[in-house]
């Protein structure tokens, strides 16, 4: 998508190479797919537990805040810390894991936004919606700035727009 904003030509696109939003995340995805390699890198055998409630159980002693994370798989990827309610395209697949002191947060209730927004960035970084956003100077076509990492065209969109406005100024 092409659109200019006071004689800055505005390119938005698909990001071909996004960086993975949960790699440097205070909190630990501890999950398990046959298909999909997701969440961060962990020593945890999945085999070794009976049940999810085993598994939670022995990661509760080591962080604050445990929840669950389920899938839906479906002509993509939907990630949430409640479960879908569908039995054939959806179930868990793990744990969403912090410590408050970590992550600077001392209710439970933001701790659980956080991880919210991060599954959803997430989810969107598996599905290949994230955008990159190139600014050029409509006159002499020079590139002026390259900002990528965005979870939603209008994301982008709105941060081109005030940069362009920033370049006029």
């Amino acid at each position: 998508m092409k659109i200019t904003v006071n004689n800055v030509d505005i390119i938005v696109e698909y990001d071909q190479f996004p960086i993975d939003p949960i790699e440097y995340s205070e909190i630990a995805f501890i999950l398990f797919h046959k298909r999909f390699n997701l969440g961060n890198q962990h020593d945890i055998n999945i085999e070794d537990y009976a049940t999810w409630e085993e598994m939670q159980a022995e990661l509760e002693s080591t962080f604050d805040y445990v929840t669950p994370v389920y899938m839906y798989e479906h002509s993509g990827v939907a990630l949430k810390t409640i479960p879908f309610g569908d039995r054939w395209d959806s179930g868990q697949i793990g744990f969403a894991c912090a410590n408050y002191k970590d992550l600077g947060l001392t209710e439970w209730q933001d701790v659980d936004r956080f991880v919210n927004d991060m599954l959803h960035e997430y989810q969107n970084y598996i599905n290949g919606e994230v955008y990159l956003v190139n600014l050029y100077d409509s006159e002499t076509g020079e590139q002026i700035d390259s900002m990528s990492g965005f979870s939603s065209e209008e994301e982008a969109i709105q941060s081109a727009i005030e940069q362009a406005n920033r370049y006029n100024d």
